[in-house]
């Protein structure tokens, strides 16, 4: 069950800590062209000369970033006051002379977002945003540095920040006046710990045993937005709860950056009527930012676009699940290459399967556990999936494209591991059902796993699969030999078959005449939200639509009955539109027309006992 908590502090418990060798600061209320300066006071050991360095890449992101090239000024002291010399080294460090008598480091810092240089570009969510006196967001990797060798040495943050304002992060923090102070057990943690700044618009919630908090900032201004949010996503995560029992985390939080692009979208659904030029330089802009989130290990942090007054919400919804189950693989499970994550030199693991695909698929087979979909809705997805996995190459191996996906022509590829690796991620799961008839499932393994290993015990790179495989049956190893390390086509056909589903790749079927596509009119071909929008009607509209009007667009749902099966040629079909913001119902006849369709599911008239099982464990929580 969900509940609200009373106050944020309830999440941001402090633990216990060790003496900090490393102390940073940064005031928020003294920003200079985007940049706000830097202090770090250092006790550590350090050899006559050391480098400091910043992150080439983290975690999660499978891109260089460089983040050295946005930290400039960079001054080294030692106790009395005397400057040491500081020199570039190498791609993401300085080097610093005498460095056995350093006391204190300061330089300034300009955020990602605003950066004009596009090599090496910055996932927003990966990156900084320092907007003075509104609005400021650190993933902490291009905030602070390190010393190689000292990683695991814990840190202090302190930020001054400016009045009225509320710093949110899952990182254990006290707060005296102004002053925020963070404390992270490792360079790690403070990496994976971001960190927003802004007027508070926040709620607190209970999912199992972890407290969850939404903190949302808009450019708009508007508040509220963090209720209505959670008020959307309460069944997702009940939903992830029945799915998963106990959660590996104490605390969550989402955080949520939402530039506002109402405008833009209403150019893009056909309302607006700003003329073509005007359109245009609205959207250029868009053509270069990473809408999106980036996972962590108690949070996530969201660059989501406000089109319009829904869809930020469903926006979260949609990607929300995934964001969160993140918090099983990588964050719970994973390798040395990400336990023992090398900033500098980074080694990509082979098990994107695990950390994207499955997670990928674990965002949607909840839905469908928990009832939030059903069976032809998740077709439809899986649908989607498939059409995307066909424009991938099938002479690539799986865990060849993970381990160098830093590196062409692999980095190109990358974005298959939610789609193929998805479908993989199915399949997987089928293949564990069949094995175990019905016994086992995937999230049973991978729960076993993650007792097994957990966040502090990082597998080696060729230890996960003979684990995974020995908790079922020697006959899975041939499954990754085939679809991981292999190139074999995936076979989606025979393992759905083992829970009585028919698919078919190419098949012709009788489906409802389109009462948009195959009616004469003309409608915005970019649909931001839960509608299409029609913006032109000629001679030989035959349904009773109007410029303006707006169709749901999941319209072809009410051309079925309650099993989900298309109603008989002729029956009277009811569709609700919106017309002048009023909900209007078009009425009309059922029309069947033979269409070839790709990528089509339909279920045994009868399933074996076999069968019946692994459906059911499908199915079911």
């Amino acid at each position: 069950m969900l509940k609200n908590l009373l106050s944020l502090a309830l999440f941001l418990g402090i633990s216990s800590f060790c003496h900090a060798q490393m102390a940073y600061a940064v005031n928020l209320n003294n920003v200079v062209d985007d940049k706000v300066k830097v202090e770090l006071q250092v006790q550590l050991k350090l050899n006559e000369e050391a480098n400091f360095c910043f992150p080439m890449t983290i975690p999660g992101t499978y891109a260089v970033l460089d983040f050295r090239r946005f930290a400039s000024d960079v001054k080294a002291y030692d106790a009395a006051g005397n400057e040491l010399k500081v020199k570039k080294d190498g791609d993401n460090c300085f080097s610093i002379a005498k460095a056995n008598t350093l006391s204190k480091i300061e330089y300034w810092v300009e955020d990602t977002w605003d950066f004009k240089k596009k090599k090496n570009w910055v996932f927003e969510p990966a990156g900084t945003n320092i907007e003075d006196e509104t609005n400021f967001v650190f993933t902490n990797s291009g905030l602070t540095g390190f010393f190689p060798g000292f990683e695991q040495e814990p840190i202090t943050l302190t930020m001054e920040i400016p009045e009225g304002f509320a710093a949110i992060s899952a990182m254990p923090s006290t707060q005296v006046a102004n002053k925020v102070t963070y404390k992270a057990k490792s360079y790690h943690q403070l990496v994976d710990c971001p960190v927003m700044v802004s007027e508070p618009d926040s709620v607190n919630f209970k999912v199992g045993n972890c407290d969850v908090s939404i903190a949302v900032y808009r450019e708009s201004g508007d508040k509220g937005m963090a209720q209505r949010i959670l008020t959307a996503l309460e069944p997702s995560m009940e939903a992830i709860e029945a799915f998963v029992g106990d959660l590996p985390v104490d605390n969550y939080a989402y955080i949520i950056y939402a530039p506002d692009l109402r405008e833009v979208g209403a150019m893009l659904n056909g309302t607006s009527d700003a003329g073509f030029f005007k359109k245009v330089k609205a959207i250029l802009p868009l053509l270069g930012k990473g809408f999106g989130a980036l996972e962590h290990q108690n949070s996530s942090l969201y660059y989501m676009p406000e089109f319009n007054d829904s869809n930020l919400v469903q926006d979260m919804v949609d990607v929300a699940i995934h964001e969160f189950m993140h918090i099983i693989t990588p964050l719970n499970l994973h390798s040395e290459y990400i336990g023992n994550f090398d900033y500098i030199n980074p080694k990509m693991s082979e098990h994107l399967w695990l950390y994207e695909g499955i997670t990928e698929y674990f965002a949607g087979i909840i839905q469908l556990k928990g009832g939030l979909i059903d069976d032809q809705d998740y077709f439809v997805e899986l649908k989607s999936k498939l059409r995307s996995a066909d424009n991938y190459p099938d002479d690539m191996a799986f865990a060849d494209m993970s381990r160098n996906v830093l590196e062409k022509p692999y980095k190109k590829q990358y974005s298959q591991v939610y789609t193929r690796g998805a479908i993989m991620g199915l399949m997987l799961d089928l293949e564990i059902m069949h094995l175990s008839q019905g016994e086992k499932t995937l999230i049973d393994v991978i729960l076993e796993l993650v007792d097994e290993f957990g966040m502090d015990k990082p597998f080696k790179e060729d230890e996960i699969v003979p684990a995974l495989v020995e908790k079922v049956d020697p006959a899975l190893q041939l499954w990754f030999d085939n679809y991981v390390y292999g190139t074999k086509p995936l076979d989606l056909q025979e393992s759905l078959a083992y829970a009585g589903i028919i698919y078919q790749e190419e098949a012709t079927l009788l489906v409802p005449v389109n009462l948009v596509s195959d009616n004469d009119v003309k409608y915005s071909r970019v649909n931001l939200g839960e509608y299409i929008t029609i913006t032109k009607v000629g001679k030989k509209e035959k349904y009773g639509l109007e410029k303006g009007d707006q169709v749901p667009k999941n319209f072809l749902k009410y051309f079925k009955d309650e099993d989900g099966n298309y109603l008989a040629e002729g029956s009277t079909v009811k569709v609700p539109i919106l017309r002048d913001g009023n909900e209007h119902v078009l009425s009309l006849s059922m029309e069947l027309k033979e269409q070839k369709a790709s990528h089509v599911f339909e279920y045994y008239e009868e399933r074996s006992p076999e069968q019946q099982a692994v459906y059911q464990a499908l199915m079911n929580n």
